[in-house]
């Protein structure tokens, strides 16, 4: 498999490329240049104008590059972009560890939208369904970005009824209700300078709505029972598992709302809808788990994938995953077969 990862440049031009990237980050945010600066201790001394003006040692200039695909050192990269079955790097190697990757044209189109989104202030609508890894995007699209310093704070809608989601969100102040005996701020203040991730977001109340409608038009969160909004600095990416404009056509769901949310949506595909990225996954996960435990790398019988592409995948990634960390403890021999998997319950479902 070919990596989209252009040969080692020349000195000169890694120096521009660094400065290039350095100045893209500068100009972002000055969390963003702390991050930078917090990778490299040459980097910590410097003030912004002196990074900028720096000339960078082929050493320093390889750092930079290897960071923003993901990797603590330049070896590491070369390493991991030179494994014959490895998965492709596109863009920045956040998309590959957060098991966003894929070369079916939905997931082509996933990754493109997610370059995108990554340098964008905007917010972000995710639609999928379970399993698909619509909280792997929030966490890609907060890591990729200029809010990578702060905080990912995550809050499912569906969790809990009602008000208590509200009282979660925006806080409250002293008397708002009966037990509210001191003010406390909502998780969008704590959030400030980071990213919110709201899922289930269509079970959000109608009040919950309304408030979260001000908070993006205006950038700012109100305390339940309060007479005055507070200002406040997060990036929002709510995730939906049904269909959110069926929500919106029975009137559950704002319109106004859904359209804010809405300017950019991604739609993950079903795995079932993907087959053909199955063998890839399979590669990714079981390097991933074998990573995890340690393990020495697994060759993989062609069966493996081949079977597994023929199920249905009600629980997409996630139940792939769970397959195929099964097989990986049961497998003792060097090659994961069809024999380390649970095919009890694969078979029932007509995969094999």
């Amino acid at each position: 498999m070919s990596k989209q990862l252009p040969p080692q440049p020349s000195l000169e031009q890694f120096k521009k490329q660094a400065k290039d990237l350095l100045k893209a980050h500068r100009a972002a945010t000055s969390a963003a240049l702390a991050r930078i600066k917090g990778h490299h201790p040459n980097f910590s001394s410097r003030t912004p104008e002196q990074i900028g003006a720096a000339d960078f040692s082929l050493q320093e200039a390889q750092f930079v590059i290897a960071r923003e695909y993901g990797f603590d050192s330049w070896p590491k990269l070369v390493q991991a972009v030179s494994e014959p079955s490895g998965p492709a790097i596109s863009g920045g190697s956040f998309i590959e560890a957060l098991d966003l990757i894929g070369q079916t044209p939905a997931m082509r189109q996933v990754q493109r939208c997610l370059e995108d989104l990554v340098s964008s202030v905007a917010p972000v609508l995710v639609l999928g369904e379970q399993g698909t890894g619509v909280e792997r995007v929030a966490k890609a699209i907060h890591q990729g970005s200029a809010r990578s310093a702060g905080s990912l704070v995550k809050i499912n809608c569906g969790a809990e009824a009602g008000m208590a989601v509200d009282i979660e969100l925006f806080g409250y102040v002293q008397g708002a209700f009966t037990g509210a005996v001191q003010d406390r701020p909502g998780r969008f203040e704590e959030a400030a300078g980071g990213t919110v991730f709201l899922d289930e977001i269509d079970k959000l109340t109608p009040k919950g709505q309304l408030l979260l409608l001000r908070l993006l038009e205006e950038g700012q969160s109100q305390r339940l029972g309060a007479s005055e909004p507070i200002a406040v600095d997060v990036r929002l990416v709510a995730g939906a598992r049904g269909n959110l404009q069926e929500a919106v056509d029975a009137g559950r769901f704002r319109a106004d709302l859904f359209y804010r949310l809405g300017v950019m949506p991604i739609v993950l595909p079903a795995l079932r809808q993907r087959r053909e990225d199955i063998p890839l996954l399979v590669r990714h996960f079981v390097d991933q788990i074998g990573r995890a435990g340690a393990q020495t790398r697994l060759e993989i019988d062609p069966a493996v994938p081949e079977t597994l592409a023929r199920y249905d995948w009600p629980g997409n990634l996630r139940q792939l995953e769970a397959v195929l960390a099964h097989g990986c403890l049961r497998c003792r021999e060097g090659v994961l077969a069809l024999e380390h998997l649970p095919t009890d319950q694969l078979q029932a479902k007509g995969a094999a």
